[in-house]
């Protein structure tokens, strides 16, 4: 955040990505390590409500950062046109992720506790629903919007994304304008081509009697 010209949005979503998948490794890999050798939860109950809290959300955010990802590039690649987001609203964005999936994944670490398994040696943190009903309302919650909606919304950006790349980049006659016509009022073809830097690589120059690599 130091370096201003990295502050973009796409680079705000993708480090809202980052810090959730480092905290998802930092939660489960220790602590699910020495429960798996020793059988035995050493942590307290507050520790055993927090970390599948703190696990969950991070799948949350994870899931969330990129649907946010898909609906930017949609917007820069099918509606050039429209009012780009500022990285101060992509900010308020990530922040609000976060809160989403904290008050999502509450109820899971609401309802996780210590308890001694029978059949099985020492104490583990798990679930303890009041009711069988309430516990699949709940998954079938998550199940909507950690995966369906994500997934969704990021099926319909990329498959509009990928028509738009293959059906309407710049079709031939807006190209041959930009070819032989000097200053030829084609902005649809220019911005668009600029926003698909990433994608492929175009070069579209005005002066005449100039060679046009596409």
């Amino acid at each position: 955040m130091k370096h201003r010209q990295l502050q973009t949005v796409q680079n705000i979503f993708i480090l809202n990505l980052c810090l959730s998948n480092v905290l998802m490794c930092l939660t489960s890999l220790p602590i699910t390590f020495i429960t798996n050798v020793y059988k035995q939860w050493f942590f307290s109950s507050p520790i055993c409500k927090l970390i599948p809290l703190v696990q969950g959300a991070s799948i949350f955010v994870s899931s969330f950062s990129l649907s946010a990802i898909a609906l930017d590039r949609y917007n820069l690649v099918v509606r050039p046109h429209k009012q780009k987001l500022s990285t101060r609203s992509a900010m308020m964005i990530a922040l609000l992720i976060w809160v989403i999936s904290v008050v999502v994944c509450m109820p899971y670490g609401w309802y996780m506790d210590v308890d001694k398994i029978g059949g099985l040696c020492g104490e583990y943190c798990t679930e303890h629903w009041p009711l069988a009903e309430v516990r699949k309302g709940y998954a079938f919650l998550v199940l909507i919007t950690q995966f369906l909606f994500p997934f969704a919304t990021m099926a319909f950006c990329y498959y509009n994304i990928f028509f738009k790349v293959e059906t309407k980049n710049c079709p031939e006659s807006e190209l041959s304008c930009i070819r032989t016509v000097p200053n030829q009022n084609c902005p649809e073809a220019e911005l668009f081509v600029s926003e698909l830097s990433r994608i492929r690589t175009v070069r579209i120059r005005t002066a005449p009697n100039q060679n046009y690599p596409v």
